[in-house]
């Protein structure tokens, strides 16, 4: 089998429009991180590789158990805090990981 190698997507920064409400005025987008794996990891097709994150927002608190990760050769790879796949396809991968909290900002 070919390595496969994960690119990390680290810095994608997408905002929705905030609700119309009080509460999310000057609401700032949560704060995310991907902790494993690390930038430009390889591996072998047909290997676990499990993807963990945490997101934390400052009016909704933590986010963590909504990431939603995604692959830009294999689409929908789950949500969650930490998730694992085995089923990648041969290739460069761009992983996402975006979160979004109540008043629909997105990190």
């Amino acid at each position: 089998p070919t390595a496969t190698g994960f690119l990390m997507n680290l810095n994608s920064f997408v905002f929705a429009a905030a609700a119309n409400c009080s509460v999310c005025n000057g609401n700032a987008a949560p704060d995310l991180s991907i902790t494993a794996p690390v930038n430009n990891a390889n591996f072998t097709q047909g290997t676990a590789v499990n993807f963990t994150g945490t997101a934390n927002d400052t009016k909704d608190g933590n986010l963590s158990s909504v990431i939603s990760w995604s692959s830009n050769v294999n689409g929908n790879l789950g949500t969650g805090a930490s998730i694992s796949t085995s089923n990648l396809s041969v290739g460069t991968h761009t992983i996402t990981a975006i979160v979004t909290d109540g008043c629909n900002a997105k990190d």
